[in-house]
């Protein structure tokens, strides 16, 4: 599960406590502070943050980048946050012991340039210090498709995970997971805070939509607002491409992406459909409504309609 040659037992490193400050940032669950505000101080302007809400497409998207730096070989990587750390998050090796904080420093520090890093934090908590050379990318997915979705992925964890990472057993029953889970704690902030930012000229905004309609298109676009070196076509469609196919990236759950993490049950999974439109069928007339109320609250028209895609 940890990358390969980490330890997970140091002596005064620091320990990931929810409520406590580091500086601006706060441990919370699932978000070390530390992490956040030693990786502040360590940010290059060649680095790139994917930044989304759970179940946009990040995966998919960090896979593409990873493709694109590697033109579509993978055979070299042993464990995807080699390439694209998950910058935030305390993390546990084989033994579901946590990895040192300070180690996970020092992973991300020895990744090669340029570097990915995947987050899943409100905007405010972007560890950028202010700066604007940091590049920023975001995938969005229209709201509906992702309580179905979410509630599916947290339950295809190993039974290890959630314990280690501090988080409670979801429930059963999806009507309560909606209900107390996602309108309890809806992905409003993010929303708001992201619609902030989305002209500025540091961020690219992507749909989910966009990238199941023309991947290739897509890819040109990220290149593009990158600065990386292009891509000849054919290399792109003979190798990039194909490298990121749900069925070239699904075989890679449990051996390059998240060994130790998912289990494999019916139904449900990590990279489960890949669809669009699919996962907003589970839910009810009332639940649909109730959803778009929180959102007309929250935030302004614009972004409600924003997050809404008819298919």
């Amino acid at each position: 599960m940890a990358e390969a040659g980490t330890s997970s037992h140091a002596e005064g490193t620091p320990q990931h406590k929810p409520g406590t400050k580091h500086g601006r940032y706060v441990d919370k669950p699932m978000q070390s502070g530390y992490l956040l505000q030693q990786m502040e101080r360590r940010l290059r302007p060649s680095d790139v943050i994917v930044n989304t809400l759970p179940k946009c497409g990040q995966t998919w998207l960090t896979a593409l980048l990873m493709s694109i730096k590697l033109r579509g070989d993978f055979s070299s990587v042993n464990h995807m946050f080699e390439h694209v750390p998950w910058l935030e998050v305390t993390w546990p090796d084989e033994e579901y012991n946590m990895i040192p904080l300070d180690t996970r420093v020092a992973q991300m520090e020895a990744v090669g340039e340029p570097r990915v890093f995947k987050m899943h934090v409100d905007w405010e908590d972007l560890p950028l210090g202010g700066r604007n050379d940091i590049k920023v990318i975001t995938v969005t997915r229209d709201v509906r498709d992702l309580p179905y979705s979410f509630f599916n992925h947290m339950h295809s964890h190993d039974p290890r995970f959630m314990p280690a990472m501090g988080l409670p057993p979801p429930p059963d029953d999806f009507d309560v997971y909606f209900d107390a889970f996602f309108l309890g704690r809806p992905p409003t902030t993010w929303m708001r805070q992201m619609w902030a930012h989305k002209d500025d000229e540091n961020v690219l905004v992507l749909r989910f939509e966009d990238m199941k309609e023309d991947l290739e298109r897509e890819a040109k676009k990220v290149i593009a607002f990158l600065g990386w070196d292009p891509v000849p076509d054919e290399v792109l469609r003979e190798h990039v491409l194909p490298a990121v196919h749900i069925d070239r990236l699904r075989p890679m759950l449990h051996t390059k992406m998240y060994p130790g993490v998912f289990v494999d049950t019916p139904g449900r999974g990590f990279i489960r459909e890949g669809a669009v439109g699919r996962n907003r069928q589970h839910l009810s007339e009332s639940q649909c409504k109730r959803l778009r109320a929180v959102m007309e609250k929250d935030l302004p028209q614009e972004a409600v309609d924003f997050w809404y895609r008819e298919v």
